[in-house]
């Protein structure tokens, strides 16, 4: 009995994580397309968006680098809380998630805490070549204050993406491609034609 109770209590902690991170990894998806959005509706609105990047930010810290130029466009104010490095440990804990392991689950007086694992870059020693692995421990604290920068960022998005909006006249339009170049940096091609004025009157309509 007392080794089918620790392991009752191993298992509801193990569960646990499992709902933390995928709420997490979740939460910098959901971040990701909110962004592409933005830059979408801002290229509608200024048709300038080529002139902040030569080719289409796919990663997550090039679409956030394309923010500020944004804001300037918009001429939105920047939040000094919400800057360049704001989610600089966020980007770290996904990287971390995404292409490392979840080595050990520990118990804190926060809930758990969690060792990730992630291979580091090659490095040269006399003796030779070798790779370290990189460990880096997270409490439950951890990771709901990782999650609660997402959640402020999402809200300075939308702040923002208000401002584009609002910046000229009329119902913008933008691109919705299921693949491709939402920006229209690259090879012209075949796409559909998403209406802004449509998802706000359905939203509405909500």
């Amino acid at each position: 009995m007392p080794n089918s109770s620790i392991s009752s209590r191993r298992g509801a902690l193990e569960e646990c994580v499992a709902r933390d991170v995928g709420v997490f990894v979740q939460a910098v998806a959901a971040l990701e397309l909110a962004l592409d959005d933005l830059l979408c509706l801002a290229n509608s609105r200024f048709n300038a968006v080529k002139e902040i990047s030569k080719s289409y930010p796919v990663q997550l810290t090039q679409k956030l680098a394309c923010i500020p130029s944004v804001a300037v466009l918009a001429k939105f104010d920047l939040n000094e809380k919400v800057g360049a490095a704001f989610l600089d440990e966020v980007h770290e804990f996904r990287q971390r998630l995404v292409h490392g392991q979840i080595t050990a689950i520990g118990r804190d007086n926060s809930g758990y805490l969690l060792t990730v694992a992630k291979m580091g870059r090659p490095e040269k020693l006399p003796s030779g070549q070798v790779l370290r692995r990189d460990s880096k421990i997270y409490s439950s604290e951890d990771v709901y204050n990782l999650a609660l920068k997402i959640s402020l960022y999402r809200q300075f998005l939308e702040e923002l993406r208000e401002c584009v909006f609002k910046s000229g006249k009329g119902w913008p339009s933008y691109i919705v491609l299921p693949e491709g170049d939402p920006l229209g940096l690259g090879t012209p091609h075949t796409a559909t034609s998403f209406n802004f004025a449509a998802q706000t009157a359905r939203k509405a309509g909500q």
